[in-house]
């Protein structure tokens, strides 16, 4: 039976964006997932967020032991490689969809022939077209010490666990942050200026300015590659 979720059980889960096929018709791209804490280790069956190297990826548990988890997309041929139980991060109670919050009743239809099938005949009409499917980098921005870096409309960051995940315009989760970044990330405001971040990060960690701002003007243009951000200039 699916049950009312209320106000406050939704504001207590952390919401992931899901894009991709892997788990469709389950979740698909545009859906949201609403991710609790693993009070107990997690049944087959189950769908999990995991962490893979800098990516996040949301798929279903095959099997569990004492320490380690396997994990499939139910769209994917393979199994994934065997993680620690450690890098599971949260278990998908439900999911937002079309304006909707959907209790697991609704939304988990398990494994699907159909799921498969659309996923090779995507992949075919993609190779047949040339597509590699790798991510585009925007344009290079390039910022000075006095650039003001501010985060463009729709890109976010929100902390998940002990990982800081950032979302594109587009809503695509594109990496999990360090916590030197994560910080970089939170101190853009679009009022202060590379060399005022840096200069934060200096008396946080108690190094030299210097010392700190090439690596800060480093990751600004980086993010801004991939979307994030944008540079405006200050006027003499």
């Amino acid at each position: 039976m699916s049950r009312d979720w209320t106000h406050a059980e939704q504001e207590s889960l952390c919401w992931v964006p899901i894009r991709g096929d892997s788990m469709w018709p389950s979740l698909r791209s545009g859906d949201v997932a609403g991710v609790e804490p693993l009070a107990e280790a997690p049944q087959p069956g189950e769908v999990v967020v995991a962490r893979f190297a800098q990516e996040l990826v949301v798929h279903r548990v095959v099997r569990c032991d004492a320490d380690t988890c396997v994990l499939r997309g139910d769209n994917v041929p393979t199994e994934d490689p065997s993680l620690p139980r450690a890098k599971l991060l949260g278990r998908v109670s439900q999911v937002r969809r079309g304006g909707e919050v959907l209790a697991r009743a609704r939304w988990d239809v398990g494994p699907r022939r159909l799921g498969r099938w659309r996923v090779a005949v995507k992949r075919g009409l993609a190779a047949l077209l040339g597509r590699k499917g790798t991510a585009r980098l925007e344009a290079r921005v390039c910022f000075r010490e006095d650039s003001i870096p501010h985060r463009r409309e729709g890109a976010d960051g929100q902390r998940f666990g002990e990982d800081f995940v950032v979302v594109d315009p587009q809503g695509h989760m594109l990496r999990c942050l360090n916590e030197t970044a994560a910080h970089i990330w939170e101190l853009v405001d679009g009022q202060r200026s590379a060399r005022d971040i840096a200069g934060e990060l200096a008396r946080e960690y108690d190094v030299e300015q210097e010392r700190v701002l090439g690596d800060c003007l480093r990751l600004l243009e980086q993010l801004a590659g991939f979307g994030l951000l944008d540079a405006k200039e200050v006027l003499p």
